[in-house]
């Protein structure tokens, strides 16, 4: 008897080494895929580039319709690409405080031209306080792209999508649902299993490798939050719901929320540098609606010598200026003694990691990218006012 434990014993062992074996070399060979894929992707999507430059408009669209199509196998190889990171767990995030707002900004305006092609009517909530997160901006910003991606690809052209974003005692929420297929109970256990897909027969319209979700709620999961889908079934829609840790600030009591307007009680004295006419107007006429003073100037030296008479407590400034940059105006800013104490918020169209790491590099106290929403543009102002209006100022 003993003799047959050990030699089972020694088959179990065999057998699971065979596995682990086949399973890293299905890592493997999934990552080497996803690099050799990438090189000639690259390649054609620049030759295509360079074609439509010097091409009549006729051969351009049969060159967009490539270029669409090149963006999606490229993002079949980036999701081949993480599942073999995660899998080897290779994936570092690369933390820092992230509003989450800005995220699902960014995370739209990358879906947008999937919502205009299938027609959705898209729905954004956003809280009045900032909903703050540690985490890798890349990353999360991942996260709900592949949850838009997801409900605009399963719902019927004209749908319904919307993303709110709110706290929820220590947790930040990002719910997404739609009005698409929905789910069964038994498609709601494997939603986010790897490579699996809604049952569509031979239908392949959808398209995608079923990976997106499980990436999602993994990249989730690295944060320290969650993912999870709801359906109540079949053609009644779904909701996926991530939840992330906030930060030590962020995770106030509620009731601090409660003031409808808290950014209205202090004036603030703006000067506002910004290029473009109709921005600076909207803006301006904004802030002053808000009850702030405003100055408006158009180019960096003017704005250094409007700085040192007004002696402003916030400086809204473009990074794209003309002649003297956002960055080197900055700088200028903060070596002269008059103006260094202001608050400096960058307004760029710029919005990746490195950008806003070069903004703080240069001196930028807040990262603004364009088109700035507004509300949260009016709550930043408003906390500043409170600030530096306190008793203790």
């Amino acid at each position: 008897m003993a003799v047959e434990l050990l030699k089972r014993s020694e088959e179990l062992d065999t057998a699971n080494r065979q596995l682990r074996l086949e399973a890293r070399r299905k890592d493997e060979f999934l990552a080497t895929l996803a690099h050799e894929l990438r090189n000639p992707l690259t390649a054609i999507h620049n030759s295509a580039q360079l074609v439509k430059r010097v091409t009549g408009s006729g051969v351009t669209r049969y060159l967009d319709i490539l270029e669409r199509q090149t963006d999606t196998l490229r993002g079949l190889v980036d999701d081949l690409l993480d599942v073999s990171r995660i899998s080897r767990q290779r994936i570092e995030l690369k933390k820092e405080e992230v509003d989450l707002a800005e995220t699902v900004r960014h995370a739209l305006d990358s879906v947008q031209p999937l919502m205009e092609e299938k027609r959705h009517w898209v729905e954004v909530s956003y809280p009045l306080k900032p909903v703050e997160v540690e985490g890798d901006r890349i990353r999360l910003e991942q996260i709900l792209v592949n949850l838009l991606t997801n409900a605009a690809k399963y719902t019927d052209a004209g749908g319904h999508i919307s993303i709110e974003l709110g706290a929820d005692g220590c947790y930040a929420e990002v719910r997404v649902r739609d009005t698409g297929i929905g789910m069964t109970p038994k498609q709601l256990q494997q939603v986010f299993d790897l490579f699996d897909q809604a049952e569509v027969g031979l239908d392949r319209a959808k398209g995608g490798l079923g990976i997106g979700l499980n990436i999602a709620r993994r990249l989730a999961e690295l944060h320290g939050g969650s993912l999870e889908a709801f359906s109540d079934g079949l053609e009644k829609g779904a909701e996926f719901v991530v939840k992330l840790p906030l930060t030590a600030a962020a995770a106030v009591p509620e009731a601090d929320n409660s003031r409808s307007h808290p950014h209205s009680s202090s004036k603030v004295r703006i000067l506002l540098v910004e290029d473009n006419p109709a921005i600076a107007e909207t803006m301006s006429l904004l802030l002053k609606e808000l009850g702030h003073q405003v100055h408006v100037e158009t180019d960096g030296r003017s704005a250094l010598r409007a700085a040192e008479k007004i002696e402003p407590e916030l400086i809204l400034l473009d990074i794209g200026l003309p002649g003297m940059d956002g960055y080197q105006v900055a700088d200028r800013l903060r070596q002269n003694p008059r103006t260094e104490g202001a608050v400096l918020a960058a307004l760029t169209g710029y919005g990746q990691a490195r950008d806003v790491e070069r903004a703080q590099q240069a001196g930028f106290d807040r990262h603004f990218t364009k088109p700035v929403d507004l509300a949260e543009l009016e709550a930043f102002v408003g906390n500043i006012g409170e600030q530096q209006h306190s008793p203790q100022h």
